[in-house]
Parts: structure tokens; sequence; C-alpha cells
């Protein structure tokens, strides 16, 4: 990472009186949760799918081979919903809560097919980008879906079907060193958590 935007985050933290563990890339610590520890024969790809940005990262225990952006914000399939249905953006986001990839509106229908269509489109040509660059790693077992958009119903069946690849919904607690249990829009976090339990800062 720049030199200069670490600079500005331990300048933060330090104006804050806070003492860093560590500092992390995102996508480390995202596989760092949901990666099953002693899987290092595997290789996985995570689409981490938030409100404003999306990531997809292929990864095995060990190692990230390629990070790519997903394309497939949450908030982006909202604005489309309330435009093309015109609805408020809170109706918009129930109606996608609610419905997800299924209901009986072909209008809604369509708007979130060609969402999950884009998605998989950019998942397949992430792998196919990765393979290409590192051809002797093992084909890709599995798609893991974290953050908000992971929830939307039915998409871990989409994504399945267009890529003949089993896709599921991420389970951040997978390497289970704290006693309690949250979604997976908490995968960050407890990415993070993990680094500080491995280096005994966190009782």
């Amino acid at each position: 990472a720049p030199k200069q935007l670490i600079n500005s985050y331990l300048g933060l933290m330090d104006l804050a009186r806070l003492v860093p563990v560590a500092l992390d890339l995102e996508p480390l610590a995202i596989a760092r949760a949901l990666i099953k520890e002693k899987s290092a024969s595997t290789c996985a790809m995570i689409a981490d799918l938030g409100a404003t940005k999306s990531t997809l990262i292929v990864t095995t225990q060990n190692s990230i081979l390629a990070t790519a952006d997903g394309h497939s914000a949450g908030n982006n399939l909202t604005e489309q919903l309330a435009k093309k249905l015109s609805l408020s953006p809170i109706d918009a986001q129930n109606m996608k809560h609610k419905f997800g990839l299924a209901g009986d509106n072909p209008e809604y229908l369509k708007i979130v097919k060609e969402y999950a269509d884009s998605l998989a489109t950019r998942v397949k040509e992430t792998i196919n980008f990765t393979h290409t660059r590192s051809p002797d790693y093992p084909a890709i077992s599995e798609i893991i879906l974290s953050g908000g958009g992971a929830l939307l119903k039915k998409l871990p069946e989409a994504l399945s079907t267009a890529l003949k690849i089993p896709a599921r919904i991420a389970d951040p607690w997978v390497n289970p060193k704290i006693g309690i249990k949250l979604g997976p829009n908490s995968t960050t976090a407890c990415g993070l958590a993990l680094t500080a339990l491995e280096h005994d800062h966190v009782n």
C-alpha cells in the first residue's frame, strides 16, 4: 500500500491515542475469516458484495491469487429498481430484501436477473484471468458470498447454475475462536479480530 496512505492512518490513530496492533488489507482480512484452516489445497472465489462496492477475491488458505472489482454494488441495484419501477429508495430496498431473485413482477425480475447475470459474468472473467496467470493452481472449488449483498435471496443458487460451481453464503466463524455468531456482513471485522487473537492482543 502507498506509504502516504499508511502514514495518514497511523497519524489518525496517534491523534486518537490508539496503538495499532496491525494494518491489514481488506481482502486478506476477508480471506482469513472465510477460508477454513488447513485447506491450502483448495482454491475459492470470495465475492464480497457491499452496498457501495463489490470485490472478487481468488484465494487459497496460504495466499491471495487475484482481486478484482465485482461491478455489482448493492446500492446500484436499489437505484435501478427505484428508477425503473418508479419507487422510493426505501421501497426499492424493501422489495429487494423481500423477494431477492424471486417474485411475480416481470419488470422487477428482469432487473434483478440482469444484476445476477452481470455478477456471474464478472466472476467468470476473474476466474479465467486468474487461471491464465496461475495455471498450476487447482480449479475454483466454490464461490463464497459475503457482505450484505450476499443475503439477496436465491443469489447463491443463481450463481451455482450460471457458473456450474457451488456457491454459498459466507460463514465468518468457519475458524471459530469466539463464542458469538454474526452474519456475512461482519466478515472483515471478524478477519481483523482473528489477527488480534493470533498475536494475543485480545483475551
